[in-house]
């Protein structure tokens, strides 16, 4: 009986395949890191005249998310400083004093609702998500990168994020 107690989990952590990565640059946004094979990758690119470009790598999202992928997403976003070699307002009320800032923030957590019932859904609860991330600081950018996902498939899917920050490098 003992024999059998210990070959369960022997066989279990046998079977677990460890989750693969590639290598992802984007030179557009400025940084690499490695990211989980098989999630899709959507660029949003910045707006006219705005200064952000967000990259998400999308996993474990369900048919039923309504084109809002909350399964997993592993988010990049980059945030300019400079313009023309000035300052840009917005970065510079976020941060003005860049002595003071680390280049690397401490890491972020938060739980929260996503949706709830609307006018045109009615009987739609809430989701309960989680976002983790951490802000890194260069001297041209900001950037944001989190995951979010649903509670529930958060630790499933934590290796993506800390192999994401692992990883990270701007430039």
């Amino acid at each position: 009986m003992r024999l059998l107690l210990l070959a369960v989990p022997i066989l279990v952590v046998g079977c677990w395949k460890a989750p693969s990565y590639e290598p992802y640059r984007d030179a557009g946004a400025g940084f690499s890191l490695e990211a989980p094979k098989g999630w899709p990758r959507d660029t949003d690119p910045a707006p006219d005249g705005k200064p952000a470009v967000t990259t998400e790598f999308i996993g474990d999202a369900q048919p039923q998310d309504q084109g809002i992928a909350l399964g997993a997403v592993l988010t990049v976003t980059r945030l300019s400083r400079k313009a023309g070699g000035r300052m840009l307002a917005p970065t510079k009320a976020l941060f003005p004093d860049d002595a003071a800032t680390p280049a690397e923030s401490k890491p972020y957590a938060r739980d929260y609702e996503h949706g709830g019932p609307t006018p045109m859904h009615q009987d739609v609860a809430p989701i309960p998500m989680r976002v983790e991330g951490r802000v890194f600081r260069t001297a041209d950018a900001f950037f944001v990168v989190e995951m979010r996902a649903v509670r529930g498939k958060f630790e499933k899917n934590r290796h993506a994020l800390e192999r994401a920050l692992a990883t990270f490098r701007p430039g």
